[in-house]
């Protein structure tokens, strides 16, 4: 059911592949989103109570706008991004778009409006900058991107809002009439501003129809044909990967049905091997022949049949790839299990055939080797005169084996071939031991003038480093080597080699011993005379250190509170009785130094100790006087903390006295000024208490600096909006004055063209044909 199952399956999946490849729609832009009140926020780049607060701003005054907020357009134009939206969603002639992609850093203000884009152009004008889409860039530049870059987009849309009210008021207010009347009205014109014809395609707009017509046939069409062609080059890999993948796996299948015949030879030509053995051999041989032989006629079967149902099946077809995969696991699990069982039975067959074939060879040498190890034998009977009882019960033995391995050799020949073994280690045991006898018998000969040497060297050194009553006893372990030498000659006349050698190793260890105690001695009692002159200059040093950290004390006991002296008294107090004490144990340290005490041992430990505890005194005191050191430094970064806050609270102040604005308490209003002022006023300082404050301090006087920046910035926002109302004022007089109709929106006919302009927060040019710059 499971190859049925993939049979089917795979037309149907490449088939359902093609169809979901050609359904893949051939724009890839951001789609447009319904319209949902004055905000649309997609980007959640507003908080609730900032969306609620421009949503109200928007439905206020002579236009309404309309905010949409998107994390990306995906690469599309924002001018014609906007366009799509205005158009989709049916804007009316007083409603304006206001389009902002977050992630992009752009911003677009669209709308279709000639009175307002005209009085965009005066105001631009005024400004000393373009019309058109210029303007309207000039507008978003001056009032949304300052605080976009500070992050502020509800402020960055409520200034917006804000200056065109102010700007185009008139034209706003005179829109609706002039907007459905005249020639021009309802003409589609791509006007950036400035246009007064509202003739079709008249405009100079960034991103309008106009100026940049979609062509939706010959899009859709190239679109279509990429996706066709990617359809196909999708299927073809698919195709390829399909069928490649079945060959390989197809051959794969045919290699472990050509294992399964060459394991079948194998285990054949296993039991052409055992046949010379069969009903031969005994013993040891005959189990492991047998087995061998019952293990590889079960194997022949299984392979004989497991190859049988390989050839009568046929392979399955090279594009169902479940199929071949379960069949190569099937086959590659059931080869590896009779591979491992065949190499099994091939490794006995081979120790059989091994053994067979040189177990006669190994036999004769053992044979060949034996009378000339009897004449070694008999020669160091004769040289040293010793019975030697051990190793000729080695030889008897040895004499034994062989004869036994000769017996086994022609019917049991895995026997014969273990005990060959253990003879020839015995053999070789044998030899070594026969020559080591002389070896031994030289080292008895030779034993007194090794300790007449070593007796004359000790004596030497007891001489030359005065150590005649150093605590220890070289000569003890000369005399037990003496001891050593008697029991050794005992053990080699019996032959017993392995015990003579373990004596020898005692006995030259002892002399050794010996010689090497009494260098010690004289080392050690070298080391302890120059040991002790340093200690000696340590005291002297350690004084020094005790007497610097008391003047520190005094002199920061005038200036600091007692918790920061605390701590050093008690190091002085605590080091100056551990090193009173220590210091009264140096005589007695000089006494087992002493040659009349020769107590050399006992007095490195108390040496060693000393020297440990000066060391550590040493460390300990000087980190008491750093620390009262470091009283000094933690105070002046307390002073400089305070002149770096005075510095900052008056540069703050200075920034509002120079916008004219009145600063509030200033220092004398931050509790942590007036505390930092009276700590550090007059001694004892308490630091920690000192610090706090001025941590405190510089946090107060970073706010205070930082609300002062806040009033400038809203200062100089209400002077941005005056100038705006005056500029209203001025140019509303210049309207009455000149008697024209309309207002700011020139001709009857109004245009009613598309006006847009873009901008950007980010450092550089945006690439649209409107310009821009980014935040």
């Amino acid at each position: 059911m499971e190859r049925v199952r993939l049979r089917k399956s795979l037309p149907a999946l490449l088939l359902s592949t093609l169809l979901f490849l050609l359904g893949v729609p051939a724009a890839s832009a951001a789609a447009i989103p319904s319209p949902g009140g004055a905000v649309v926020d997609q980007a959640g780049l507003l908080g609730s109570g900032q969306a609620d607060a421009v949503a109200k701003q928007a439905e206020q005054g002579p236009y309404a706008f309309r905010i949409l907020i998107l994390p990306s357009l995906d690469g599309e134009s924002s001018e014609q991004y906007a366009y799509d939206v205005y158009e989709s969603w049916g804007l009316a002639e007083n409603e304006l778009l206001l389009l902002i992609g977050s992630e992009d850093r752009t911003v677009d203000l669209h709308f279709m409006n000639p009175g307002l884009q005209a009085a965009l152009n005066a105001w631009s004008a005024n400004q000393g900058g373009g019309s058109g889409s210029e303007a309207i860039k000039q507008l978003l530049d001056t009032y949304f991107i300052p605080y976009a870059k500070e992050g502020d987009f509800g402020k960055a849309i409520l200034s917006v809002i804000g200056a065109t009210h102010a700007i185009g008021g008139d034209a706003g207010a005179e829109s609706g009439a002039s907007g459905g009347s005249g020639p021009g009205a309802g003409a589609a014109a791509g006007s950036s501003g400035g246009s007064d014809s509202g003739t079709r395609g008249t405009g100079t707009s960034a991103g309008s129809p106009a100026a940049a017509p979609r062509s939706g046939t010959g899009t859709d069409g190239s679109s279509r044909s990429l996706v066709y062609i990617l359809a196909g080059a999708v299927l073809a890999g698919l195709i390829l990967y399909v069928t490649v993948t079945g060959i390989r796996r197809r051959r794969q299948l045919r290699a472990s049905q050509e294992a399964i015949s060459d394991l079948l030879v194998r285990a054949n030509r296993g039991l052409e091997a055992l046949q010379p053995f069969q009903g031969i051999v005994q013993g040891k041989t005959q189990q492991l022949a047998d087995t061998a032989s019952r293990t590889l006629s079960d194997l022949l079967v299984k392979l004989s049949a497991l190859s049988s149902e390989q050839q009568s099946g046929s392979l399955p077809a090279f594009y169902r790839l479940g199929a071949l995969s379960a069949a190569n696991r099937q086959l590659q699990g059931a080869e590896s299990e009779l591979r491992t069982a065949l190499e099994e039975q091939e490794k006995s067959i081979a120790a059989i055939s091994e053994a067979d074939r040189t177990v006669k060879q190994h036999i004769n040498e053992l044979k060949q080797a034996a009378p000339e190890l009897q004449s070694e034998f008999q020669d160091a009977l004769q040289e040293t005169g010793y019975g030697l009882e051990d190793i000729a019960d080695d030889l008897k033995e040895l004499a034994e084996q062989t004869a036994e391995a000769d017996k086994l050799e022609l019917f049991d020949p895995i026997a014969a071939q273990t005990v060959s073994a253990q003879a020839r280690e015995l053999q070789e045991q044998i030899s070594r031991d026969v020559q080591d006898v002389d070896v031994y018998q030289d080292k008895i000969h030779g034993f007194p003038a090794a300790l007449a040497a070593a007796r004359s060297e000790i004596a030497a050194l007891i001489e030359q480093n005065a150590l005649q009553n150093m605590k220890v006893k070289p000569y003890e372990l000369l005399k037990q080597a003496e001891a050593d030498v008697a029991l050794l000659e005992e053990e080699l006349r019996g032959g017993d080699l392995n015990e003579v050698r373990r004596i020898g190793a005692e006995m030259d260890r002892r002399i050794e011993d010996a010689v090497s105690m009494t260098k010690r001695q004289a080392e050690i009692r070298l080391a302890n005379r120059r040991d002790l002159n340093q200690i000696r200059e340590g005291w002297k040093e350690l004084g020094s250190a005790q007497e610097r950290l008391r003047s520190l004390i005094a002199s920061a006991s005038a200036r600091y509170a007692r918790s920061h002296i605390e701590p050093a008294e008690a190091a002085l107090a605590e080091w100056s009785r551990r090193l009173r004490e220590a210091e009264a144990g140096v005589p007695e340290i000089e006494a087992w130094t002493a040659d009349e005490r020769g107590e050399f041992d006992k007095a490195r430990e108390g040496l060693d100790r000393l020297l440990a505890l000066q060391d550590e005194a040493r460390r300990l005191l000087g980190e008491a006087a750093g620390d009262l050191g470091e009283l000094d430094n933690r105070l002046a970064r307390v002073e400089a903390a305070l002149r770096q806050g005075e510095a900052d609270a008056e540069a703050a102040r200075r920034l509002l006295q120079s916008r004219g604005l009145h600063a509030r308490d200033g220092l004398a209003g931050l509790p942590p000024y007036r505390d930092l002022q009276a700590g550090l006023s007059a001694g004892p300082y308490q630091l920690d208490a000192l610090e706090a404050s001025a941590r405190a301090f510089l946090a107060g006087v970073a706010a205070y600096a930082e609300e002062a920046q806040r009033l400038v910035r809203r200062k100089e926002e209400e002077e941005r909006l005056a100038q705006m109302a005056a500029m209203q004022a001025q140019m509303r007089r210049e309207a009455e004055r000149r008697g024209g109709p309309g207002g700011f929106g020139g001709r009857p006919g109004g245009g009613g063209g598309h006006s847009s302009g873009s901008s950007s927060w980010g450092g550089g040019g945006s690439g649209h044909s409107s310009g821009g710059s980014k935040w």
